[in-house]
């Protein structure tokens, strides 16, 4: 599935062992492109035979796939994983350039950077979380926390003190760092699997989304602030019964937060629609408002808001593969103007 990351000088779209990084400099767009090397696998009885010719026609390439991704906060870095185990990261400037390759473990699920960026975190299949050194291309990888199931989302919290990180089995864990083996505190409210998080560093809170359809605000202690059932404020929100799906709930693929405006936008598993919620923190009280439902051609691979006050949703739809919705904030009400490119 394909996926979008933005970082302050453009957009990057990940597709296969492929990713296309747009950036704009002085009014000029510029692309470019780059591809991981696909896997090749040997016959074993031609390999064993002794001829090289055999050998070299019983070579087969299988199609490489991108698995997880992510950019530093200052647009500085990026990190790949792929389905052979290697991690890539990658430094801007001016155009993106591999500065090192090393393996994983298992295949990863997700990635995120410390807020130093010294670290590049990854989390597996298997429940497992490891720390790579960004600069020192011979570290190994420290493991850091284990779950019981499959790590869908890692984060770091409130400048490196804490990574949260949320499983399969409904459980968000809040762990200090570096030393995750002391768990400052769990989140337990959803009922599925949570398969996304993220940090909200200016008012020092988590976002969650999972398969039960919520979206729920904590805090760091693990106390569930606001809570929203998706499908229940849309139907109060909505007057136009044509928007309305058939559906007992709307599964969370991705959350993503517009820090300028305070918006949080959510996608969801076998749906067309996009929510922006409004995020508010009046006197330590926390209010999450649905503000408006943008309907797309069809279910979002994935979204992300950019440096320019936009939300960027990718979808299977050719010649409208990212739409750009411009988000603009206007007593408390968001109006939407849509640019596809």
């Amino acid at each position: 599935m394909a996926t979008l990351k933005s970082f302050t000088c453009g957009i990057i779209c990940i597709s296969g062992c492929n990713f296309i990084s747009q950036t704009e400099r002085n009014e000029e767009i510029n692309q470019q492109k780059i591809t991981l090397e696909d896997v090749k696998e040997k016959d074993q009885d031609s390999k064993d035979s002794g001829s090289d010719n055999n050998a070299d026609k019983s070579v087969t390439s299988t199609k490489n796939h991108i698995l997880a991704s992510c950019c530093s906060d200052s647009g500085k870095y990026l990190a790949l994983s792929d389905d052979i185990k290697q991690l890539y990261l990658y430094k801007f400037d001016a155009e993106w350039k591999i500065i090192n390759r090393r393996p994983v473990p298992r295949r990863c699920t997700s990635l995120t950077f410390t807020s130093d960026e010294k670290y590049v975190l990854l989390s597996d299949k298997t429940g497992d979380a490891y720390r790579f050194c960004i600069d020192d291309e011979t570290h190994a990888g420290e493991l850091l926390l284990g779950h019981l199931s499959m790590v869908l989302d890692i984060v770091v919290a409130r400048n490196d003190e804490f990574v949260v990180t949320c499983d399969r089995d409904e459980k968000i864990r809040v762990s200090c760092y570096p030393n995750s083996y002391n768990v400052h505190s769990y989140c337990l409210k959803h009922t599925e699997y949570v398969a996304s998080i993220i940090y909200i560093k200016d008012h020092d809170l988590l976002v969650s989304g999972g398969g039960d359809g919520k979206v729920i605000i904590w805090n760091l202690n693990g106390e569930a602030l606001c809570e929203v059932e998706c499908k229940t404020v849309e139907e109060s929100f909505l007057t136009d019964s044509p928007m309305a799906e058939e559906s007992d709930s709307y599964p969370v693929k991705k959350c993503v937060y517009n820090n300028k405006l305070n918006l949080i936008c959510v996608c969801f598993y076998n749906s067309t629609r996009v929510h922006v919620y409004k995020l508010n923190v009046t006197d330590g009280v926390i209010g999450c408002d649905l503000c408006d439902v943008i309907l797309v051609n069809k279910e979002p691979w994935d979204i992300c808001c950019d440096s320019c006050q936009n939300l960027n949703v990718l979808q299977p739809v050719e010649g409208e593969t990212i739409v750009v919705y411009n988000l603009v904030c206007q007593n408390d009400t968001v109006k939407v103007c849509i640019e596809i490119i």
